[in-house]
């Protein structure tokens, strides 16, 4: 059964590899030169994956393992434990840098788009309507001009 530390553990591993997916995070070029080389067992065996690689593998392949088996809950929890173990060392190395967050800028700005360009449409059907209303105004002034000057 999962429990709060669990789903928490969840939240973080997919908010991290949500962040770095969209560049607010990014993995500095020294990670590649970190070398590590871990015994035959656990959920590097269970994947196939060979025990030794620098960093950024390690990294990499943990948390595309995760994404692979999150909707596996047997195995979700353990891939969470070793995706967390890697960012936490990738952490520890200061590997882990502040990006610009293009891509979620990006989402902002397009999603900042699609409300203006619904604000335009429904403001200019206002515009368009008053501006019927308007005219008939206008219409109904120039009749009433006319009845007062014939009289």
């Amino acid at each position: 059964m999962e429990t709060s530390e669990d789903f928490d553990m969840f939240r973080r591993v997919e908010e991290f590899i949500q962040r770095v997916h969209d560049s607010d995070y990014i993995i500095a070029e020294k990670a590649s030169e970190i070398k590590y080389s871990m015994p035959r067992e656990g959920v590097a065996q269970i994947a196939g994956r060979k025990p030794t690689g620098n960093l950024a593998d390690k990294l990499a392949w943990a948390m595309s393992a995760y994404d692979e088996v999150k909707g596996s809950p047997e195995l979700r929890k353990r891939f969470a434990y070793t995706c967390l173990d890697w960012i936490n060392r990738a952490f520890a190395w200061h590997v882990i840098k502040e990006g610009k967050g293009l891509v979620r800028k990006l989402k902002e700005c397009q999603n900042k788009n699609s409300k203006l360009e619904s604000d335009l449409t429904d403001l200019t059907t206002k515009m368009l309507t008053l501006k019927g209303r308007c005219d008939e105004l206008e219409k109904q002034r120039e009749e009433w001009d006319d009845w007062k000057n014939r009289r």
